[in-house]
């Protein structure tokens, strides 16, 4: 096997009682506070999470989804919480049709027509599995809504980008602008109603977001602004416990989410590359890549358009799952050609291939494990950056637009239909070495994150990183983004341009990036060594990340 071990910016976190890895360096360190304190995985969790509404407001927060994973000692397998909103009852086609839309907007109050169910997935993880009392989890947070913290490079960024969206609607404007101009790097961000409504939250419990004083705030000012989503969309909302999927990955077992989230895409890439000798391609070259993308889009196309909530569109996991399916599809991928996606469409006639003008998902993933081993993986979203831009009155909080992916077409898996969950970008993973977990990962990057999850495993399994390197290894992407027509090879100016020129003689359509682009996404992730009882954390530098130990 053949092992190129990147250069790597940072050193691999190691600790013994505990680490988080966040997005953000002060999440992750609200994290490992909640660890000190006494606290579970999931308490760290809540924390880190609470904290990152606050300082990555254009990745996470109060108003979005929450998905996570979480494996407790004695198990014999993960759990999953899926904490995705419904859409209103009132949400439906004829709702947009009759207001003269043809797709759901992405952005403003038609676009938050999905329950906020991030505050209930905390609320039902920490009643099993948290330590601290409730209110704890968010002091971190209340104080850095209020009294404010520096904005990070990432913050600062998207920020600007966002400038003409964050300026559309008052409350929004007030809060992530000062005199009309974005703030910028190391400028203090100060979120005071956002910190009301962390102390109430906390003060009151879940209850009062879904029920209480915040659910009757945050739907009076969707209905003034004539959003679908009533007092009884929130009253009714509830998260549920259900079963991962799993493949097995050269021995070890791989864990992801099921529908509606797009879990099972890395699955099905992964058992395409099970049958090519990855670890002799060697990283960083033409072949690896080549496969690498090539499973992807084979993954890809044989779900598209198929993935939804299962209660209105179920799809036939074990036949997909199948190594015999599996080897039927991984003969389609050609050593030295690229093909299409529309070619691997299974038994489908040939399309063009043309990107939707909505933005790509932003998304912020955390990953804990304690000290007895209780380990969880979260993820957390608006959608796109700072969700539907409204933030709903005077509560500070940012209203999602999952809901914008939804179809208004009447044959699609993922069309609109009332109390229904989008089909999700969100996938927290865990991967198991014989019963015990042996990683917790997951990324940012819309469709790009079954890829990101191929690319750290393949590099950890198959050419023996750790996972600090495998997360800075040169990542790709392949499909859609902001300002593309139609799929391109995405891929870091730190691949060598003469793995470049081969990829395009290939017939990859290449379209070369920043050396660090967070176009690709962002990852973190945690290792478990069970025999040596040691934590590796690694984090992502094309965000603000960092892994933390105790």
């Amino acid at each position: 096997m053949q092992r190129m071990l990147m250069p790597t910016g940072r050193p691999v976190t190691m600790a013994s009682r505990g680490v988080v890895a966040a997005p953000h360096y002060l999440a992750a360190e609200a994290g490992v506070w909640a660890l000190q304190q006494g606290g579970t995985a999931v308490d760290a969790a809540v924390a880190a999470n609470a904290v990152l509404a606050v300082v990555y407001p254009h990745m996470a927060g109060l108003g979005g989804d929450a998905l996570l994973m979480v494996w407790h000692p004695g198990r014999r397998r993960p759990i999953c919480l899926n904490g995705s909103g419904h859409s209103g009852y009132e949400a439906t086609i004829e709702f947009y049709h009759d207001r003269g839309h043809g797709a759901i907007p992405t952005r403003g109050p038609l676009a938050a027509n999905t329950v906020p169910a991030a505050v209930a997935a905390w609320a039902d993880a920490h009643a099993r599995w948290g330590e601290l009392p409730w209110r704890q989890l968010f002091e971190p947070a209340i104080h850095y809504a209020g009294s404010g913290f520096p904005v990070s490079a990432n913050l600062a960024e998207w920020l600007e980008r966002d400038q003409k969206i964050l300026e559309r609607y008052d409350p929004t404007r007030q809060i992530f602008l000062r005199d009309g101009q974005p703030y910028r790097q190391s400028e203090i961000l100060v979120q005071r109603d956002l910190a009301r409504t962390l102390r109430a939250l906390a003060d009151d419990g879940p209850a009062t977001f879904y029920t209480g004083e915040l659910a009757g705030a945050i739907v009076a000012h969707l209905e003034a602004h004539g959003a679908p989503l009533a007092r009884r969309d929130l009253e009714d909302h509830h998260s549920d416990w259900v079963d991962p999927l799993s493949t097995t990955y050269r021995g070890r077992t791989v864990y992801e989410f099921p529908p509606n989230s797009q879990g099972l895409v890395a699955l099905l890439i992964l058992n395409l590359l099970e049958r090519h000798d990855v670890g002799a391609m060697g990283d960083n070259n033409a072949q690896y890549y080549h496969y690498l993308v090539e499973a992807a889009k084979a993954a890809l196309a044989e779900v598209d358009g198929r993935i939804a909530d299962p209660n209105y569109a179920p799809l036939p996991l074990e036949q997909l799952l199948s190594l015999e399916y599996a080897g039927r599809r991984s003969d389609l991928i050609l050593p030295n050609r690229a093909r299409s996606l529309p070619e691997y469409a299974p038994g489908a006639p040939r399309r063009e291939e043309v990107c939707p003008p909505a933005p790509r998902g932003a998304t912020a993933y955390i990953a804990a494990v304690d000290a007895e081993g209780l380990t969880v993986s979260l993820i957390q979203s608006l959608h796109s950056e700072f969700g539907s831009a409204v933030v709903a009155g005077d509560t500070g909080v940012l209203l999602q637009n999952s809901g914008a992916s939804f179809t208004l077409g009447l044959e699609d898996a993922n069309r609109l239909q009332p109390h229904k969950r989008p089909s999700q970008p969100l996938m927290p993973a865990l991967v198991f070495e014989g019963e015990r977990p042996w990683l917790a990962l997951g990324a940012s990057g819309g469709e790009g994150e079954p890829q990101t999850h191929a690319a750290l495993i393949t590099r950890l399994v198959d050419f023996g990183y750790n996972i600090q390197q495998a997360i800075e290894a040169p990542r790709w992407l392949y499909g859609c983004t902001r300002g593309v027509e139609a799929p391109d090879l995405n891929i870091e100016g730190r691949v060598p341009d003469s793995v470049l020129r081969k990829l395009r003689e290939m017939g990859h359509e290449v379209r070369v990036r920043g050396d660090w682009s967070d176009l690709v996404g962002q990852a973190q992730g945690v290792m478990v060594d069970w025999e040596r009882g040691v934590l590796y954390g690694g984090a992502d530098p094309r965000g603000d990340g960092q892994a933390i130990g105790w």
